[in-house]
């Protein structure tokens, strides 16, 4: 391919596939609050201690982020997977999904990752203050060139992830996105900007064929970073521009066929020219319902929404001939979409609808889309929320300049990609393999199970919808280490080290689900408990005792009178 293979790398040796490390305190578990209970003792040993120098001096919250030790955290997990075969579990208790002579054993030699390496992803601090809140806590990059401040860790990928990626997607992160408070947000971005670019790739999903475009609202205070967007959609540009090449022939051979009927040198009427096409990769939100349906019929049912102003969607939608909010939730789930016109007696029907959907906007802006829980389009959108940064970036670093030239490049090899998919005349099938079925379906079950009781009753459709994300993670993840030029195979198996990374991706876009919800103005969340106040001791109790082993449930009863208060105490442990 031309112009691309600098950004190929040749394949690279299998690495070791660890479980996630997502079974933390704060974050979800695969196993159940009692399978995780761990010995306190063991617990505080490497724990952080803060002596109390006087009575005023405010003890210092104990670590709660630290995973329980490898001896519990493997026990709790072959207790979940009680129904996989013995051998399979075995392969989990040794540190790797799927069974592979090339993993790496617990004996790795020192130079290899292991299990116990990325317990922590990055080193961090917590700063109390006299009355007892305490700061944001504050993120060291590894190379401890600079400190950034504001980064909630719990809302961040570990160091890993970047690390397992397939060659092609890890390039950036190597080379132009180095830190981290922007590798978060050009990896989430950039996966939902490849997921509309795969057509004619599919896996079965719950009795039906899916394809891997995702829905993601970006969230932040205005000002605060999401114009870094902006160089992840050039990888779409350069597939819109074929395509608007395209229609520009289309509407060549259209007006050329026209004059031919009006000269007299074709003996075609002017009903029988097909009229041409508005081939496009990027569809404008601000568009009727019709103006949407009649792009996205012209392009086989495809399309990329992107927009950096959730306004611009939300301003369509309130207006009687634009609200197509019914289309995008049909679009989910690739379901199709049919519309009659009466001017001209003339009915669209899409088969199937595979639309991309990218928004970023202020947390006003979003409510304004999706205004409760119950909206049909909440659980539909992954998010991913930013938080203030205290400092002000350097408008004149000149690193930003090449980021245009990189993604330019870097979209070529896409570009080549998507073009090569559009023309096969058979689609690609993706799979898990069987063991990851049965991983999958233990995860999103305790999931579900752990948001319904402690969150909101109405998170069992948000769980559904997040597994289906998860799952169109891991199609692009295993495509993009499997394809390494145009020469595209029938079917694609999911690799168990991507299958490893969609699960913690997801799982930490889990966490920022959770964080726009508690933003929600309390009216839209009506089946969750009243707030408690947050008193800095209690919080700090809570966790102590949940490091412990004690539930949710008999936490509250303890801390609160009411074990029926265990919403407010999930929220407290996890930061939530």
């Amino acid at each position: 391919m031309a112009n691309s293979d600098e950004f190929q790398n040749e394949n690279q040796d299998k690495k070791k596939v660890v479980i996630p490390d997502n079974t933390n305190l704060n974050d979800g578990k695969f196993a159940s609050e009692d399978q995780n209970k761990t010995d306190p003792k063991s617990e505080n040993v490497n724990s952080k201690k803060d002596s109390i120098a006087d009575d005023n001096t405010v003890e210092q919250p104990h670590e709660t982020t630290s995973p329980p030790s490898s001896t519990s955290f493997e026990e709790g997990f072959a207790k979940l997977l009680s129904d996989v075969q013995r051998e399979q579990e075995e392969g989990l208790l040794n540190g790797s999904l799927i069974e592979n002579p090339s993993h790496v054993s617990r004996d790795a030699p020192a130079n290899e990752k292991t299990p116990e390496d990325i317990i922590s992803p990055m080193e961090t601090a917590s700063h109390v203050t006299q009355d007892g809140s305490e700061n944001k806590e504050v993120l060291v990059d590894e190379d401890a060139s600079h400190v950034s401040r504001d980064i909630d860790l719990n809302l961040v990928y570990p160091k890993h992830v970047f690390e397992d990626l397939p060659p092609i997607l890890k390039k950036p992160f190597e080379e132009v996105v180095t830190k981290k408070q922007q590798q978060d947000l050009a990896l989430t971005v950039l996966l939902a900007v490849l997921s509309g670019m795969l057509p004619n790739y599919f896996t079965k999903y719950d009795g039906t064929s899916i394809s891997p475009n995702l829905f993601l609202s970006i969230v932040a205070p205005f000002g605060e970073g999401k114009g870094y967007i902006r160089f992840i959609k050039r990888i779409l540009q350069k597939a819109h521009a074929r395509k608007l090449h395209e229609a520009d022939d289309d509407k060549k051979r259209f007006l050329d066929q026209m004059a031919a009927i009006e000269s007299g040198e074709s003996t075609m009427k002017k009903s029988e020219v097909e009229k041409p096409k508005l081939f496009r990769l990027l569809i404008p939100a601000n568009n009727s319902k019709t103006g949407m349906i009649d792009l996205i019929s012209q392009n086989r049912g495809h399309g990329t929404i992107f927009e950096t102003e959730i306004d611009t969607m939300v301003e369509s939608i309130k207006m009687d001939y634009g609200n197509f909010s019914d289309l995008l939730r049909n679009a989910f789930q690739n379901e199709g979409h049919s519309l009659h016109r009466r001017t001209n007696n003339e009915s669209i029907e899409i088969e199937s609808l595979f639309l991309t959907v990218i928004l970023s906007g202020t947390l006003g802006q979003l409510f304004t889309l999706v205004p409760r829980i119950e909206n049909g389009l909440f659980s539909r959108f992954a998010y991913f929320s930013m938080t203030q940064d205290q400092n002000f970036h350097d408008v004149f670093d000149d690193e930003k300049l090449k980021l245009e030239n990189y993604f330019d490049n870097y979209a070529l090899f896409f570009d080549d990609i998507h073009k090569a998919l559009e023309e096969r005349c058979s689609p690609v099938f993706f799979s898990f393999q069987v063991k990851q079925r049965k991983i999958f379906q233990k995860f999103f079950q305790t999931m579900k199970t752990e948001l319904r009781e402690n969150v909101d009753p109405a998170f069992g459709g948000v769980v559904h919808r997040l597994a289906v994300m998860c799952c169109r993670i891991a199609q692009i993840l295993s495509f993009y280490r499997t394809v390494i030029d145009t020469n595209i195979p029938d079917t694609i198996v999911c690799n168990d080290l991507d299958f490893n990374t969609a699960l913690e991706i997801i799982n930490v876009l889990k966490r920022h689900t959770l964080k726009v919800f508690y933003e929600m103005p309390e009216d839209a969340q009506k089946n969750s408990q009243p707030r408690e106040k947050e008193d800095p001791k209690l919080v700090k109790k809570a966790k102590e005792l949940y490091t412990e082993g004690m539930s949710y449930r008999k936490i509250a009863k303890f801390l609160l009178g009411a074990s029926t208060k265990q919403q407010t105490i999930y929220r407290w442990v996890n930061d939530l």
